[in-house]
């Protein structure tokens, strides 16, 4: 017979199951957030490019194209224009007929551009050059900064 003056035991309670489940919680919560992060640097991206669009046009730039596109989820922003055209009221343009943009998500001041289908110049008084290559890139970065750096790369081009 048990004796009655023994200290008896606690009632043994359920395991904890919450430090089994937290780090999936976590990177789940994490994941939730990179992804509304995402589609919040995209909203803001088509907003300013907006914007720039009006600056420049108080200015006297027109810029134009028939569609924009951006994509590039979950950790770049990837522009795709259909039919860029850009005007100033002196009589210089550019414009491209595909002309894509590229930026890792986490670092929109650095961007890379292409052109893939060539772009067409045209100079006041003198006509339209149209530049054609195997590539033709271009790249921007540390911008918001005193200095940023442009880059051009054009490979195998015909003037």
């Amino acid at each position: 017979m048990p004796d009655p003056q023994a200290p008896s035991k606690p009632p043994s309670r359920r395991p904890r199951r919450f430090w089994l489940f937290a780090p999936y919680v976590a990177a789940a919560i994490l994941a939730l957030a990179g992804a509304a992060g995402w589609f919040v640097a995209r909203v803001n991206l088509g907003r300013q490019m907006d914007r720039a669009v009006q600056t420049l046009h108080a200015h006297g730039v027109e810029v134009s194209w028939t569609r924009r596109r951006v994509s590039g989820f979950p950790f770049r922003l990837d522009v795709a224009i259909d039919a860029l055209r850009i005007t100033d009221r002196s009589g210089w343009a550019i414009s491209a007929p595909q002309f894509k943009g590229e930026a890792f998500a986490y670092d929109p001041s650095h961007w890379m551009f292409a052109a893939p289908a060539g772009v067409a110049v045209t100079r006041p008084g003198t006509g339209v050059l149209d530049v054609t290559g195997q590539a033709i890139r271009a790249s921007v970065s540390a911008l918001g900064t005193a200095a940023p750096r442009f880059s051009f790369q054009g490979l195998k081009l015909t003037f």
